[in-house]
C-alpha cells in the first residue's frame, strides 16, 4: 500500500484487488493466489477465516476501526493503529464507515449554509456539496464508479470484466457512467436546496453522505465473498453482519428525522401553502423522506451487490466505492421525488 503515512493507506486505484490475477481454466482448480476457480471463470477465494472474523478478540477495536477506515478513505492524517492488517482489521473499519458519512453530513451543513447565506445560486452550492465529497474521500469513490461503469460494459466472461476493472485507464463508458450519475446527485441535490423550506433543503442533503456509506457496507456484508485473495478488498469484503446495516439504518433514521422536524417551521401548513388542506400531512409526508429514502437506498444496494458480484465472480473495493456513488443518487432521488410528489400524492389520499 502507498500514499499519505506509508503502509497504512492503500493506494489511489481505490482498493484494487485484481492484480496478480491468472487464467481460468476448464475444471475447478486453486491458483498461486490460493483462490478456487470454476470453470465458467468465476473466483472464489479460500479464506480459512470466513466468517470467523471477530470484533472485539483484541482491545481498542473503537479505535482501530475508527483511525482504519478515516485513513483509508479519507485524506485525513491520521496514523492507524496497526501497520499490518488482516480481515478482523477490515471487519472493524467498514463498522465505522457510515461515521465518514456523518462527519461529511456536517462539512455539507456548513457549505449549504453558507452557500444560502451568500446566496449563491442553488447549482452552484450543489456542485460544491458534490466535489467537497469527492476531495475529502480523495476521490476514490468516483475511481471505483468509473472502473465498474467499465466493466459493466464489457461482454466478455467474469474474468475479462475483472482485468477491466483492475485496469488503471478510464474508458468512454466508465466515463459516461460516472458522469450520469454525478450528474443525477448534482441535480437532486440541487431541487432539494431550492425547496420552499431551506432547512429542510439542506437537512435532507446532509444526509445524502450517511446514507451512501450504508448503502457501501452492504457490499462487505456475508455472504458476499472477494474475487481475488491476495489484496486490499480481500480485507474488507464479507466480514460483517447484516444486522450491522441494519443498527446504522435505524439510528441514521432517528437522526435525520429529527433534524427535518426541527426545520419545519411549526406554522408549516399555514404559513407556506396558505389555503392548502393538507399542510399538517405534507409536513409530516416530508418528515418521512429520510426513512423512506434510506430503506429504497439499502434495498437497492442489496440488489446492486448481488449484480456485481454475479458478474465479477465476487467483489472488490471498487464495487464498494461505485455502490457508495450509486446509494448517493438514489438517496438523493428518492428524497426529491417524496418531497416533490406531496402535492400529487395527497389530494389522491384524500386530504
Amino acid at each position: 500500500m502507498s500514499g499519505k503515512g506509508g503502509p497504512t493507506r492503500p493506494d489511489d486505484n481505490d482498493f484494487d484487488d485484481t492484480a496478480g490475477e491468472t487464467a481460468a481454466e476448464t475444471t475447478d482448480h486453486h491458483d498461486s493466489a490460493g483462490t478456487r476457480r470454476t470453470g465458467d471463470g468465476d473466483a472464489e477465494p479460500d479464506f480459512p477465516d470466513v466468517g470467523n472474523e471477530t470484533f472485539s478478540d483484541r482491545p481498542h477495536w473503537f479505535a482501530e476501526g475508527l483511525s482504519t477506515i478515516l485513513s483509508w478513505v479519507t485524506i485525513i492524517p491520521i496514523s492507524t493503529m496497526r501497520d499490518e492488517f488482516d480481515r478482523t482489521s477490515g471487519r472493524r473499519a467498514m463498522a465505522f464507515l457510515p461515521f465518514v458519512g456523518i462527519m461529511l453530513s456536517v462539512l455539507t451543513f456548513v457549505v449549504a449554509g453558507l452557500g444560502a447565506w451568500l446566496a449563491f445560486p442553488g447549482l452552484l452550492t450543489a456542485i460544491l456539496v458534490v466535489a467537497l465529497w469527492a476531495i475529502v474521500t480523495r476521490m476514490m469513490h468516483l475511481d471505483g464508479l468509473a472502473d465498474v461503469g467499465d466493466a459493466l460494459g464489457s461482454y466478455g466472461n467474469p474474468e475479462k470484466a475483472r482485468a477491466i476493472v483492475a485496469d488503471s485507464s478510464t474508458g468512454a463508458l466508465g466515463m459516461g457512467f460516472s458522469a450520469i450519475v454525478v450528474g443525477l446527485q448534482v441535480a437532486a441535490i440541487h431541487a432539494l436546496l431550492t425547496y420552499g423550506v431551506p432547512g429542510v433543503g439542506m437537512a435532507l442533503v446532509a444526509m445524502i453522505p450517511v446514507a451512501a456509506r450504508i448503502g457501501g457496507m452492504v457490499c462487505a456484508t456475508r455472504p458476499f465473498r472477494p474475487f481475488s485473495a491476495t489484496n486490499f478488498g480481500a480485507l474488507l469484503i464479507g466480514t460483517i453482519p447484516k444486522r450491522w446495516v441494519g443498527f446504522w439504518v435505524v439510528a441514521a433514521i432517528v437522526i435525520y428525522t429529527f433534524l427535518v422536524a426541527g426545520s419545519l417551521p411549526l406554522n408549516f401548513g399555514d404559513m407556506l401553502f396558505v389555503g392548502y388542506p393538507g399542510g399538517t400531512e405534507w409536513a409530516q409526508w416530508i418528515i418521512a423522506a429520510p426513512g423512506i429514502a434510506l430503506l429504497v437506498t439499502v434495498a437497492v444496494a442489496f440488489v446492486w451487490a448481488a449484480r456485481l458480484s454475479r458478474r465479477f465472480g465476487g467483489l472488490n473495493g471498487d464495487c464498494i466505492g461505485c455502490t457508495v456513488e450509486i446509494s448517493a443518487a438514489v438517496s438523493a432521488l428518492v428524497m426529491t421525488l417524496v418531497i416533490y410528489a406531496a402535492p400529487l400524492v395527497l389530494p389522491v389520499a384524500g386530504y
